[in-house]
């Protein structure tokens, strides 16, 4: 931890009234995964009101630098991810999407604003280290991360990687302590089944594919539940197969998604998918996997930091437990193969407030998680 004295960083009524009106700005004008051409420039205006020391664009990203007090030590990377989803916008609110099909579903606008948040509040009282701002493309398409990573402009090591979710299963005040993994991996997985096409009033003269795909169903079924659990499980999520009543197709396909916590548990059920291009089914059959995004990590090394940090801002009531795994994916994880990673879950549900789930078009997070977020961020960074 920090050997400086620490500083429960506060927001001013000023910094907390810019933060909203960033906020209102994002959620009115989202932009998809590696579109998010005006969210960059709207980033990049607010931390030059700050301001920061330097500030770099990365393809639609943004890095901004707040250099520390004593730059002998490695540095720290708070994250926020700017894009926002296909969907169009249901929530009611004076100030929701003005964009057509595109709405900040996830909370996205809410993350880039704590990032922005602590830049405030960290620029103004620095920490030994430096710290780095990074907000960060495409979270959505699980490309984001990755880009960065191999952009050669992070450092190449530092003290810990710093991000965030609104929760909306958690109550506004509180906050997920929760040290190991914190949000699954996941993989897309296709399996196509090879027949021949006939007329459906001569099936002899073809070879459906769909009897040979049911059978495959079944034992991705039955795989899911022997190989798996509740943390470790295949979702089948497509089903298609032919065009017409009348016409037997020459191929069918399933497709869907592995979401694991263990990786022992994830080879299984791949090495179970691969295993059925040699089933004797009557039809060929091809598998294929793709990686999306692996498992997030908060490291056991920051595990007390995160707790004071959430102590300092909420009070000892405002950490709380994991209530059950989660089992979405996060392109964070990338961040957690090469650095030390927290990453907190923060609720957003007022007290006595509907559920309502992100990825829905009624989803919108309330401004007072704003300053949560922000302040969380900066108090962490400030006790590492």
């Amino acid at each position: 931890m920090s050997e400086s004295p620490l500083v429960n960083y506060q927001l001013t009524s000023q910094q907390t009234q810019q933060l909203i009106q960033l906020r209102q700005y994002l959620h009115e004008h989202p932009e998809l995964s590696n579109l998010e051409f005006q969210t960059q420039k709207a980033c990049i205006s607010a931390l030059e009101s700050i301001p920061v020391d330097d500030i770099q664009r990365i393809g639609t990203s943004v890095i901004a630098k707040i250099s520390g007090r004593n730059v002998s030590g490695d540095p720290i990377i708070i994250r926020g991810d700017i894009d926002a989803l296909p969907i169009q916008e249901a929530s009611g609110h004076p100030y929701q999407s003005r964009q057509s099909g595109v709405m900040h579903a996830c909370g996205h606008d809410i993350h880039t604003t704590w990032a922005i948040g602590a830049a405030h509040l960290l620029a103004k009282q620095r920490i030994d280290r430096d710290v780095y701002i990074l907000l960060q493309q495409a979270e959505e398409t699980a490309e984001g991360a990755t880009y960065l990573l191999n952009s050669g402009q992070l450092p190449k090591s530092c003290v810990a990687v710093i991000g965030g979710h609104v929760d909306p299963r958690y109550e506004l005040g509180q906050v997920v302590h929760h040290e190991g993994a914190i949000s699954s991996a996941s993989s897309r997985f296709e399996i196509e089944v090879l027949g021949k096409a006939a007329h459906a009033a001569r099936p002899e003269e073809g070879q459906s594919p769909i009897p040979a795909l049911v059978k495959i169903i079944q034992q991705l079924e039955t795989d899911s539940n022997q190989l798996g659990d509740a943390t470790n499980f295949i979702s089948i999520t497509q089903i298609n197969a032919g065009l017409k009543h009348n016409i037997i197709p020459d191929k069918a396909t399933v497709s869907g998604t592995l979401r694991c916590l263990s990786t022992q548990a994830e080879n299984q059920l791949k090495a179970a998918i691969s295993n059925y291009e040699q089933l004797d089914l009557g039809c060929a059959i091809y598998s294929s996997i793709t990686d999306m995004s692996p498992v997030l990590l908060n490291h056991a090394a920051l595990s007390a930091s995160a707790a004071q940090a959430i102590a300092m801002t909420l009070g000892p009531s405002g950490r709380v437990p994991l209530h059950r795994p989660n089992m979405a994916s996060e392109d964070f994880g990338f961040y957690s193969q090469h650095y030390p990673t927290w990453y907190f879950r923060i609720g957003s549900t007022a007290k006595g407030a509907p559920f309502v789930p992100v990825h829905t078009p009624e989803f919108f997070a309330p401004e007072a998680v704003i300053e949560i977020g922000a302040r969380l961020f900066a108090n962490m960074a400030a006790i590492i």
